[in-house]
């Protein structure tokens, strides 16, 4: 990143994570108790922004169970870091899975991202 530049999904530009007036996370994202550390926040939502922000008003969210390994608990963990679709499982890179598997304990999601993003690709076409 740049210096404590982070960039505010909202209305993409950049914000000062050290100044409490740019403190914004996305609406969507309740992961107090996943999250220990605000830099994870930040890469949470930099991620959103790329992947897609769910927006429950006009979308509907997919049952992620249907994606091999995803559970009902694995599911509310995601849930919880805001990724709700397969449209935005399917976007997501190796290094998204990685953060995730850095945040999300008690699952090794590590190595996922092919078999994810396959999956989510073919299930979101079915829909």
């Amino acid at each position: 990143m740049y210096g404590n530049l982070v960039s505010n999904a909202e209305d993409n530009k950049w914000v000062d994570r050290d100044d409490p007036a740019d403190s914004h996370h996305e609406a969507t994202v309740n992961a107090d108790g996943l999250i220990k550390l605000d830099i994870y926040r930040d890469r949470i939502d930099e991620m959103l922004h790329r992947i897609g922000v769910y927006d429950p008003a006009t979308q509907k969210a997919d049952d992620l169970q249907k994606i091999k390994v995803i559970g009902p608990l694995l599911e509310q963990r995601l849930h919880q870091l805001g990724i709700y679709t397969f449209e935005q499982m399917s976007h997501l890179t190796e290094e998204d899975v990685e953060l995730l598997d850095l945040i999300i304990e008690d699952f090794t999601l590590k190595g996922r991202h092919a078999e994810w993003t396959t999956q989510a690709n073919q299930l979101k076409n079915k829909n």
